[in-house]
């Protein structure tokens, strides 16, 4: 039987909105036993540029999100973040690039765009 994987490209909404991640009930996502969270880019540059708001929310979550990611990278490839029911990883993944062939259905210039391309 074959594990099933789900791969999810959030934005920066899930690290600055949302609970942390080891509190989000990722089950509800449907019965997968393993969760993938591909951080492109996009979401790494906009999440370095909340960091820098000064104390407030947005900025706060901004500088655990990026704490997370430094983590993540200095860990190789990926970081587990979730063990059980379903297990949730996080991977930092910058080399990832838009699609050209999308390139005249969406704007790159903006952060969902690209990360819609990357997906």
């Amino acid at each position: 039987m074959t594990d099933l994987i789900l791969y999810l490209f959030p934005n920066t909404n899930l690290f600055i909105q949302c609970r942390p991640l080891s509190e989000t009930g990722m089950a509800r996502v449907g019965a997968f036993d393993h969760i993938h969270l591909i951080v492109s880019r996009p979401v790494q540059a906009e999440i370095d540029k909340h960091k820098n708001r000064g104390n407030d929310r947005v900025g706060r979550r901004a500088r655990t999100a990026s704490s997370l990611l430094r983590e993540v990278i200095g860990e190789g490839t990926e970081k587990l973040i979730r063990n059980a029911g379903p297990d949730v990883r996080v991977m930092v993944r910058t080399e990832l690039r838009p699609d050209p062939n999308l390139e005249e259905r969406l704007d790159y210039s903006k952060p969902d765009d690209r990360l819609v391309g990357i997906a």
